[in-house]
């Protein structure tokens, strides 16, 4: 209920607008009371995420941030809110409900004042919050460099807050003032509007008074503040998980030198491209490829509106580092991690790969070998767990980072919830599929499979939820989205898939084919025939090389056809990179690995064979489709080994990693849990020549290297 004053309120309609799914006050009762909501974000599982400011010391507060940040402490404090609806018992409860900000300072000009003005969501539901405060205590982590304390009067502030569910632990991955001085009596930076992309990064706009706000990588001029003027800043930041480094990728005034432009609004498309609105009273405002008359020009005197696009060539995104799934070793076993899934939207190519140790077993003097390919390997010399970080670097120097856990104890399983899918009828039958869940232990799974969204009025419910393949009737238009987790037989957890059940467009899915080897100068061809889209509709391909050997100059021809080519001219890794379209939006960029080698190495050429065999296995020969490209991965570590005549670490790529995934039928007279290849005429056309390559592999070695096998 209304406790006697301003209070804030959050209301869901249903799809025609005619039905509150729920409506709500949010607020306290002393003193005043005083609530306002400001901005409003909603994740992909349909809950809400609110920001705004509050002049009540009652404010609720659940899960909050930690000291001081769980108590009012200003003369009005920032407040975000994450509401869900449970819509099966009709069920509105706060995920989480926290204040942010600083407190009272005797003498200083409004301190204790502070205010959210935007909110926005990214995909794993980490909320972005923008605003302004007085205080010079406003709770700092992280910060951007040279913003760490307040500046001048009055500061925007940026914060971005993470939620553990298994913790129920809020807290901040950065908390930064964004401004300036602006001399003694000016200063004042407020931000208005915040998004966020794909990856995380940040896009901001506000206004400033500050002349020597941060400025970064700006727009040319006339976008530049005259002292004592109100300007529009747009930013965009970025936040390395890895460094915990904040950084400004561009930041810069936005209008004339004539009067005022106030920042308010901005979205991001799926390319980085910032749209930004405000208001302006600048005849010389920045004007490119303007509507027609009237809104072509302004007179003095006047306000308009203004619309802006600042393209992503500014500071192009950074790549998408994937540094492989986690994965179980034995003390002493080789492990290949695998980077050939990384991938840059932006098409900033080549990439550079960094593989370093994050942390190991105390008494642990593992080292990594090919830190700068796109494969690595180790050895786990003690028992525990090894944490490796893959920094992936593109053309322009923006980098980004994956981990990937290797671990002698128990792994935890992998969710895979199968592909998005479209319907068109309402009272569909959807059958969905968790067959491709797997253990990398290879021990037994459960499922437990949820539906964590669906279309207001629905009463869809999931038959078989305990089994890999359970369905549901869409019995209401709308998005339907279902979660998957699966457990190992020692209680080791999934993190949650999602599959999406639509009957709007659903991105393509590029596939790139399988990993390959080949010979330098010959042509290798690229076949993007597995792409799929649900909707089925007509694609169109874009190919790119997204890494390559240094001085190597391969270009792929026809690269926008199904089916392409390149001619590698020089021995090493060549990655490339698929985006397919379908006339509406852009997959994910999916990569193949071709290792190129020189002629005349007669294991090379056994190793290829091999290969070969494998790739004409049929996809449920094994254990799970993802793995038949894994292990031509590992063969083609392999011929790198050989290549660079390491013929000891090929020996034991062959012996400890590969052997040992297809041996059950030749030492068991079964397949075995490591196995994954899992019946035994396919693993005998693998296991033969197996044999002789690491024999092979032997020779070479006692006859080669300084020290034999």
């Amino acid at each position: 209920v209304n406790q006697g004053g301003y209070e804030a309120f959050v209301t869901k309609l249903n799809a025609s607008g005619s039905v509150p799914v729920y409506s709500t006050y949010l607020g306290g009762s002393n003193p005043g009371p005083f609530t306002a909501g400001t901005g409003i974000a909603v994740d992909t599982f349909g809950n809400a995420y609110v920001t705004g400011v509050t002049g009540t010391i009652d404010f609720p507060v659940v899960h909050s941030l930690p000291p001081p940040d769980n108590v009012f402490r200003g003369v009005s404090d920032v407040f975000v809110t994450k509401l869900s609806f449970d819509s099966t018992t009709s069920k509105l409860s706060l995920t989480y409900s926290t204040l942010l900000g600083g407190s009272v300072r005797m003498g200083a000009h409004n301190s204790g004042n502070q205010e959210g003005t935007g909110i926005a969501v990214d995909s794993s539901g980490n909320a972005y919050v923008i605003g302004y405060t007085f205080s010079s205590d406003f709770t700092v982590v992280n910060p951007f460099p040279g913003n760490g304390g307040l500046q001048g009067v009055q500061n925007a502030f940026v914060s971005k807050l993470n939620f553990d569910s298994a913790t129920s632990t809020l807290s901040l991955a950065y908390s930064t003032y964004l401004g300036g001085s602006g001399g003694p009596s000016s200063g004042f930076d407020e931000g208005t509007g915040i998004a966020v992309d794909s990856v995380g990064n940040a896009y901001v706009v506000g206004t400033t008074t500050s002349p020597d706000f941060p400025i970064v990588n700006p727009l040319p001029s006339p976008n530049k503040p005259t002292t004592g003027f109100v300007t529009a800043f747009v930013g965009k930041l970025i936040f390395d998980h890895t460094t915990s480094q904040l950084s400004l990728a561009y930041s810069t005034f936005l209008g004339g030198e004539l009067g005022i432009e106030e920042g308010g609004g901005i979205a991001v498309d799926s390319v980085g491209n910032a749209y930004v609105t405000g208001s302006t009273t600048s005849p010389d405002y920045p004007i490119v490829h303007p509507l027609p008359a009237p809104s072509d020009a302004l007179l003095p005197d006047q306000t308009a509106a203004f619309v802006a696009k600042i393209g992503s060539e500014i500071v192009p995104v950074p790549p998408l580092a994937n540094a492989g799934p986690d994965q179980t070793a034995s003390v002493g076993s080789l492990v290949t991690l695998d980077g050939s899934g990384s991938s840059d939207p932006g098409g900033q190519i080549p990439l550079t790969y960094a593989w370093s140790f994050v942390s190991k077993p105390r008494t642990s003097r593992a080292t990594l070998l090919d830190t700068a390919e796109v494969d690595s390997t180790f050895s786990p010399d003690v028992p525990g767990e090894y944490v490796i970080r893959l920094v992936v670097t593109n053309a322009v120097g923006l980098s980004s980072a994956a981990p990937v856990t290797v671990s002698t104890l128990n792994s935890p399983p992998v969710a895979d919830a199968g592909p998005d899918q479209v319907i068109t009828v309402v009272g569909t039958v959807v059958h969905l599929n968790g067959f491709q869940s797997y253990d990398p232990d290879g021990q037994s799974i459960t499922y437990q499979w949820s539906i964590v969204s669906k279309p207001v009025g629905s009463k869809a419910a999931l038959t078989g939820s305990s089994t890999s393949k359970p369905s549901f009737t869409a019995d209401v238009h709308g998005d339907y989205t279902i979660q998957l987790i699966v457990r190992d037989s020692l209680g080791a957890v999934s993190k949650p898939a999602a599959v999406q059940v639509s009957f709007h467009n659903v991105a393509p899915v590029a596939n790139a084919g399988l990993n390959q080897s080949a010979i330098i100068d010959e042509t290798v061809t690229l076949n993007g025939n597995g792409s799929t889209d649900a909707n089925g509709d007509a694609l169109t391909y874009k190919w790119s090389l997204v890494s390559a050997p240094k001085r190597s100059h391969a270009i792929i021809s026809n690269s926008t056809s199904k089916i392409s080519s390149f001619v590698p001219p020089l021995p090493g890794t060549y990655v490339v990179q698929l985006i397919v379209n379908d006339g509406l939006a852009d997959s994910a960029p999916a990569s193949v690995e071709i290792e190129a080698v020189r002629p005349g190495i007669e294991l090379t050429r056994e190793v290829r064979s091999l290969q070969k065999v494998i790739t004409e296995l049929p996809p449920n020969a094994f254990k799970y489709r993802k793995l038949q490209n894994s292990l031509l991965s590992k063969l083609n570590a392999v011929i790198r080994s050989i290549r660079d005549r390491r013929y000891s670490h090929a020996f034991q790529q062959l012996e400890d990693d590969i052997l040992v995934k297809t041996n059950g039928c030749a030492t068991d007279g079964a397949p075995d849990r490591n196995d994954w290849i899992v019946n035994c005429p396919d693993q005998s056309k693998v296991y033969t020549p197996l044999l002789n390559i690491i024999a092979g592999i032997r020779d070479l070695g006692r006859s080669e290297e300084p020290d034999p096998l």
